[in-house]
């Protein structure tokens, strides 16, 4: 009954029923059943029911079944469908057979791992073997590190410590391999662009391991609903890989509502604050008795929103802990007394970063509230997906920002509401500096043969010949490539270029680590003057020990919170080569960024109103990475008056949507590659466009950006000239809020120049491009 007074009164308030742009209802859906398997080990099936599983949904048993006829195999179906059970039945069956096999289970976080350990308990504490399963992490004792080591029947890992932490020591964990029946990939959507093409060389690289020691696992992969999970999968192995994706899971009737927030200045576009409707809504929702979570799109505005919510809690009489906050940073027992209570219904709002969105068991909730678009139709399916039980249904609410992206899902709400899903999730572990960086690590780990190849790849042979090259890294005798360098190669290969160096937050006043923020964000979160939020309260930092690694915090009570502004700077430092294309000239090599975060503004709680700034005095981040260029020339510059007042905001959209098209060309992920622009640069006085790699040293990507030139800069101009708007919007350069009033013509103009320079410059020598791509609008796959 709560349910339907917050639906009619989102439907009849005339401060909101204006603004829903679309109210999409998917009818209820009756399960599909399926038998339990007959190759199912009798004990297995006696513990299935014990737990009330006489039956399984058609997918698992679909699966299952592939899975155990030793056939890789992708399972990608909707949030609460019933994944996981996919992969035990088969690993549970394996370790019952005599001989028994043995598993290992990989997730992309701790938090998720240690969920599924206690799903997988259920069951396994019912069979008449005990089965040793654990976790193996960063956190695992080393007692437990050894036992799992020479008795674990299952091991709980995650692809980082896979890297670093099992592979290179394999000798150590002979027996898992010896005996390795088969390995779980969870969350396969999160792995995409560089991450997942250094993650699909550490699979290849286990593979190579455990056919060393005499095995060859099975491979179950599980994923959100993406449009090409059986190529990912294949990719990410490097072999054949079957798919499922028919859903037989029952799920509860759910109302997916896109809300757009009220106007507020036509010609700039801006509207209501996303964050505070998002607010109002999941007061609404809370003060009916539903049980509600919040996603937020970051780690403040999820603090700002639970200390919303906790004084809102406050107002109805609920109890202050029936609020929670949840995100990264967190203590894990403070993450999982969270889950617990979502679980057992003591916490009836949770406000959270995307930390929430993968499939750790929280039940289903009554509302999802998602204040901004999430940047992927995956991940606002995954986590409207948290609403919605078997017995009774639920409604996710999507807030829209005034951003140009979520601008455009509001122009098209048939991207969410479809059910389907048109992004591709694209990886290349063909990549020549990332495969490289793992040859050396498969080489530490076992010498190669002449003439072995990882995962098959042809370059292996070249990239060995350049390892044992002399003064190398590799020696090469009696037909094998030893490794003879004193250095740990897996500690200098990042798998997502984050530096793990953590900052510790130490409140002063009861002497206990508070939370942890990455290195990278503490400048922005824990500089001396900060308020930094924790579950909804605020705390001072006092002292930042920078070289020391942390900070210590004071709790206080104040009327705001902080946020710092970056400033980015990119210096070239090496020009490796130029090409004059006529009317631009097209240049890579080596380019210094530097981060400076000077300043930061005090906000109202409530009313947004700036009540101060203070300074922040830290050493900027630098960071040496591989770039490309473009710098207009003179003739150029003049053409299109690029330097007159207000027009060069034109190169902020051209450089955005460089950045978008490269990445369909490249398969690489939107975040892997970075952009800056500048109207005037220092160094010629001209405009001058930058792409760069995201992570240090870089991975090749901007090198090939520059190869590919004279494919990309056509399909960008075919995105603007055919584009319906008029003066820029999402689906091309921006909407002239972002890129000035006269952006598009000012875009229109470069880029019909730039690509008639390409044209009309013949190429010195063949240049290697990219296989040809279909033109896709960025903006329909941010």
């Amino acid at each position: 009954m709560s349910l339907d007074a917050f639906l009619n009164g989102l439907r009849r308030a005339p401060d909101l029923a204006p603004h829903v742009v679309r109210w999409h209802r998917e009818e209820a859906r009756e399960g599909i059943v399926a038998p339990l398997p007959d190759w199912m080990p009798e004990a297995l099936r006696a513990a299935l029911e014990a737990e009330g599983l006489t039956q399984i949904w058609s997918h698992q048993r679909e699966a299952a079944d592939l899975a155990r006829a030793r056939r890789h195999v992708a399972v990608a179906t909707p949030t609460a469908s019933g994944k996981s059970l996919c992969y035990h039945l088969p690993v549970l069956a394996s370790l019952l057979d005599d001989p028994p096999g043995r598993a290992l289970y990989l997730f992309p976080t701790k938090a998720l791992s240690r969920d599924q350990m206690a799903n997988l308990a259920r069951i396994s504490n019912r069979l008449p073997r005990k089965i040793r399963a654990g976790v193996f992490d960063g956190d695992t004792p080393p007692t437990e590190r050894r036992t799992l080591r020479g008795a674990g029947d299952i091991i709980v890992t995650n692809p980082y410590m896979l890297h670093s932490g099992v592979l290179p020591h394999h000798a150590r964990w002979a027996s898992l391999f010896r005996d390795l029946r088969y390995v779980v990939v969870d969350e396969m959507h999160t792995m995409t662009g560089v991450f997942g093409s250094h993650v699909a060389n550490v699979l290849r690289r286990l593979r190579r391991i455990a056919r060393h020691h005499g095995a060859d696992p099975t491979f179950i992969f599980c994923s959100a609903t993406i449009a090409n999970p059986g190529e990912l999968a294949s990719h990410l192995i490097g072999d054949d890989v079957a798919v499922v994706t028919r859903n037989g899971a029952p799920a509860p009737e759910r109302n997916f509502v896109l809300f757009n927030p009220p106007l507020i200045d036509a010609a700039s576009g801006a509207r209501a604050d996303a964050r505070d409707e998002a607010q109002r809504l999941a007061q609404a929702a809370l003060g009916t008795g539903l049980q509600t979570i919040v996603f937020a799109r970051s780690r403040t505005a999820v603090e700002v929103l639970t200390k919303y919510m906790r004084d809102a809690a406050e107002r109805m009489g609920l109890p202050p802990d029936s609020v929670r906050g949840y995100r990264g940073g967190y203590l894990p027992n403070l993450r999982r007394d969270v889950e617990k209570g979502l679980r057992d219904g003591t916490v009836r709002c949770v406000v959270a970063t995307n930390a929430l969105e993968l499939g750790i068991d929280i039940g289903g909730l009554d509302v999802v509230v998602i204040a901004g678009y999430p940047g992927r139709t995956s991940s606002a399916r995954q986590q409207a997906g948290r609403c919605g039980r078997r017995d009774r249904p639920g409604t996710a609410v999507l807030v829209a920002r005034s951003d140009p992206i979520d601008q455009y899902v509001m122009q098209h709400p048939e991207m969410i509401g479809s059910g389907l899903s048109s992004e591709r999730a694209a990886i290349d572990p063909r990549n020549r500096l990332i495969f490289t960086s793992h040859v050396r690590c498969a080489a530490f780990e076992l010498p190669f043969r002449e003439g072995e190849r990882l995962a098959g790849e042809e370059m292996t042979d070249d990239v060995l010949r350049e390892l044992s090259a002399p003064g190398g890294i590799l020696m090469k005798s009696s037909g094998r490539y030893h490794w003879i360098d004193q250095s740990f190669p897996a500690d200098t290969v990042s798998l997502d270029g984050a530096d793990i160096d953590n900052v510790t937050i130490f409140d002063v006043e009861n002497r206990v680590i508070l939370a942890e923020v990455d290195r990278a964000s503490a400048p922005f979160f824990v500089h001396e003057g900060a308020i930094y939020g924790h579950q909804g309260d605020t705390y001072f930092v006092e002292k930042l020990d920078w070289d020391g690694r942390r900070a210590y915090v004071r709790k206080v009570e104040v009327d705001h919170y902080t946020e710092a502004e970056a400033e980015t700077e990119v210096r070239v430092v090496a020009d490796d080569e130029t090409t004059s294309l006529g009317t631009f000239a097209a240049s890579r090599g080596g380019v210094l960024v530097t981060t400076h975060v000077p300043l930061y503004k005090k906000i109202r709680y409530y009313t947004g109103e700036n009540v101060g700034c203070g300074e922040i005095s830290l050493p900027a981040e630098q960071m040496g990475t591989a770039a490309a260029w473009l710098d207009l020339s003179e003739s150029l510059a003049a053409e299109v008056r690029v330097l007159e007042g207000g027009r060069g905001q034109a190169l902020r959209g051209v450089a955005s949507l460089l950045r978008s098209v490269a990445c369909v060309f490249l398969r690489c992920d939107r975040m892997d590659l970075r952009v800056h622009s500048e109207a005037a640069c220092a160094a010629t006085g001209l405009p001058r466009i930058v792409v760069f790699d995201r992570v240090p040293g870089g991975v090749g990507l901007a090198e090939s950006v520059f190869a590919s030139l004279r494919s990309i800069l056509p399909a960008m101009e075919e995105i603007v000239r055919t584009c319906a708007c008029k003066a820029g919007c999402p689906a091309c350069i921006g909407p002239p809020g972002d890129v000035g009033a006269h952006g598009k013509v000012v875009a229109c103009a470069m880029l019909a120049s730039l690509v008639r320079g390409c044209r009309e410059t013949p190429a010195a020598a063949p240049t290697e491009m990219a296989p040809p791509v279909e033109v896709v609008r960025p903006a329909s796959q941010p």
